[in-house]
């Protein structure tokens, strides 16, 4: 079967080709350029896949038409054959844990994202801001808020000596360097989570933890259709999974029943993609 699925967020894509797992750069087209997506497709996917003949696409930063558009042309470049189909990650998301039945969809990785899926459309996912207006609960927002309490002297004097312990150099000069200067900010702020995992028993960590998570659903669960209610909430991403004790309790807090938790939605998204080839 020359099918390739592709799964993207802010930090990395997994292609499922085959038997194959395969990674590389995320491919976010509000994150990246347009040329650094088509160096990337030309030069690593189109040599790595030469013989796809489908394409399924599911995107952080794909909810548009301009976007999805954007993707499929230059897949189409360097893929003339094949059939392209480019959505939204939360469709990845919603096919790979709900198939074509009702539930509630999250995403928390490096960006975060909810909806309501009603076994066909998304009702909420034109409500996600981005890194910088939004992405509450996600890896990037951990990050900010860390590094917003590390230089005001807010940090508990322990985490505060390990994260310096961890990152020597860090300091206001290298967070404003990448926070503000670098291409991909949303990523820096994001690869803070590993310390926060290994630090997790600390009681201020838990907290920022819990708080960031309550901020996220307490936000985004009232713009939901009311019938959400009735279903549970699925999440998908490695700060979700990481941290779900704490995110079990955060969702009990808001009267929704819990959901599968998985750090990637690939092993349902190939699924979904083999049951509709060979639906007998």
């Amino acid at each position: 079967m020359s099918i390739l699925i592709a799964d993207s967020g802010g930090t990395k894509t997994t292609w499922a080709y085959q038997n194959e797992i395969y990674e590389s750069v995320g491919l976010n087209p509000n994150a990246i350029t347009e040329n650094d997506i088509e160096n990337h497709i030309e030069n690593e996917i189109k040599i790595k896949f030469p013989n796809a003949k489908e394409i399924y696409f599911y995107g952080a930063g794909c909810a548009t038409s301009n976007n999805q558009n954007l993707l499929k042309n230059i897949f189409q470049k360097y893929f003339s054959d094949a059939k392209i189909v480019i959505e939204n990650d939360l469709i990845g998301v919603a096919k790979a844990t709900c198939g074509d039945t009702k539930g509630n969809i999250a995403i928390i990785g490096t960006g975060s994202n909810l909806a309501y899926f009603d076994g066909q459309k998304l009702y909420g996912e034109e409500f996600n801001l981005g890194y910088i207006l939004g992405d509450e609960g996600s890896g990037a927002y951990l990050g900010k808020i860390l590094f917003v309490d590390f230089l005001h002297q807010k940090l508990p004097s322990i985490i505060h000596q390990k994260l310096l312990e961890k990152y020597p150099d860090l300091d206001r000069n290298y967070i404003i360097e990448y926070v503000y200067k670098q291409k991909t900010p949303n990523r820096f702020l994001a690869e803070f989570t590993y310390f926060l995992h290994e630090n997790i028993e600390n009681e201020y960590i838990s907290a920022l933890i819990y708080r960031s998570f309550d901020t996220f659903l307490s936000i985004y669960l009232p713009l939901l259709p009311t019938e959400s209610q009735n279903f549970p909430l699925h999440f998908v991403g490695s700060v979700a999974y990481y941290f779900q004790d704490i995110l079990k309790n955060v969702v009990k807090k808001h009267h929704y029943l819990v959901g599968n938790i998985a750090q990637s939605p690939m092993e349902g998204l190939k699924k979904y993609h083999s049951f509709y080839q060979n639906p007998d």
